[in-house]
């Protein structure tokens, strides 16, 4: 799960238990699919704004994607910025995750959040390889994102934000009708989400599965299902 979390998916990455090859076969990857077919055969015009995008998507993952302030940082205008997001996303780099809405007068916003899809991408972009056990909330949350898109197509993932800041990170619209409601809470001390009570409260009509993400609490508990992780795709 770690190793994962650091070097990613790719079969060649996982298959090399050097950790000084994994870099250098991800480095290959990246500079031959990254940095030379996709820039060339896309005509990248702006090659500078689109290597400096990358990794600040990278350094936001699950953050919300301001395409405005995108286009002011990297110094690009919002159209190209636009036609580089669309880029990341039909050559599997990164995906776009919507909001989900019952009430959009009072939902918050048109803005998606970000994920990668490929956690040696990130770690490559961002120059970041370290094993060290540390593992950061925002990368559990891109794996469990990870998780549902293998179970569900995208157009079913989102997560849910109201105007006052009251966040959950995933709700699943289900085959049934219903939606399941997903918080990560990476530690080994949690509660049931207040966020996620209070959509309840709201829309009970519409709530099916409640899930937690935990680091090693497994349990079903007032209703909420307790899930470690590391075993969450064994379980959906």
């Amino acid at each position: 799960f770690n190793d994962y979390l650091v070097f990613g998916g790719y079969p060649e990455v996982v298959t090399t238990e050097e950790i000084e090859k994994k870099k250098i076969i991800l480095e290959s990857i990246i500079k031959t699919y990254l940095e030379k077919d996709i820039v060339q055969f896309l005509r990248i015009e702006n090659i500078s704004a689109f290597n400096n995008l990358s990794k600040i998507l990278a350094s936001q993952i699950g953050s919300l994607v301001n395409v405005n302030e995108l286009s002011n940082t990297v110094n690009c205008a919002v159209n190209t910025t636009k036609k580089y997001l669309d880029v990341f996303i039909g050559t599997y780099i990164f995906e776009f995750m919507t909001p989900y809405f019952c009430n959009i007068r009072a939902e918050i916003s048109k803005m998606p959040k970000v994920y990668i899809l490929d956690f040696g991408i990130k770690n490559y972009l961002l120059r970041r390889f370290s094993l060290n056990g540390i593992i950061e909330g925002n990368d559990v949350e891109n794996f469990i994102y990870l998780v549902f898109l293998e179970r569900f197509s995208k157009q079913r993932v989102h997560f849910y934000r109201t105007i006052s800041g009251s966040e959950i990170d995933f709700v699943i619209e289900k085959d049934n009708g219903k939606i399941l409601l997903c918080e990560v809470k990476f530690r080994s001390k949690v509660k049931s989400p207040t966020p996620v009570k209070k959509f309840i409260q709201k829309y009970p009509e519409i709530c099916d599965t409640k899930v937690v993400i935990t680091k090693d609490i497994l349990k079903m508990e007032d209703g909420f299902l307790y899930i470690p992780a590391v075993i969450f795709p064994f379980c959906v």
